[in-house]
């Protein structure tokens, strides 16, 4: 039983070294008189133990993974308020909100809401390699380019197939074996 415990689950180790490591930074953040700075995106991914994060998941522990992504889901879709950066915050055409931001603030873009998203996700349990925060483009129904976006994926183990969390431009919230495989749906390219 305990060996069980150690060995990670096979799919963790597929999708862990699927695609080679390296850092990525965003040059977003800003300290007033003082200008951008560039930090790792991974550094969106806070400790998932912050206070916050814990209060909103508190009574979904008992939940099994399925359950708690549509959970987060939904609490983003019905308390966060979509507001672009430049109304939110004082102009900047592109800011990314760390989870405790966009908590106090109450509202965000598609960024700021998917990244609160994966945050829950974590603090609910949710192993992180089921767990994927997108930046992209999006497609109408027609595969028309309709601009940039960022949005969860789901690793939805029952069905094998990740599917999408979008909380703004495209929610689908129905249960996840209603929703298809992520690379079947044209509006994510």
């Amino acid at each position: 039983e305990l060996d069980k415990l150690s060995k990670p689950h096979p799919k963790e180790e597929y999708y862990n070294n699927k695609y080679p490591k390296k850092n990525i930074y965003y040059r977003g953040r800003f300290i007033p008189n003082h200008g951008n700075y560039a930090v790792d995106v991974k550094d969106f991914f806070i400790n998932p133990y912050s206070h916050e994060l814990q209060r909103i998941v508190k009574d979904w522990k008992d939940k099994s993974d399925d359950e708690k992504a549509l959970l987060c889901q939904k609490w983003v879709r019905e308390n966060i308020k979509y507001v672009s950066d430049k109304a939110n915050y004082g102009g900047l055409s592109e800011y990314w909100g760390y989870p405790q931001e966009t908590l106090y603030l109450g509202c965000g873009d598609c960024d700021d809401g998917s990244i609160l998203m994966a945050n829950l996700m974590l603090a609910s349990g949710i192993p992180y390699w089921k767990i994927r925060l997108n930046a992209g483009y999006v497609y109408d129904r027609n595969g028309n380019c309709l601009g940039g976006h960022a949005w969860c994926n789901y690793y939805y183990e029952k069905g094998d197939r990740w599917v999408s969390m979008d909380w703004c431009f495209y929610p689908n919230l129905k249960p996840l074996d209603k929703r298809p495989n992520y690379k079947n749906e044209i509006i994510y390219g």
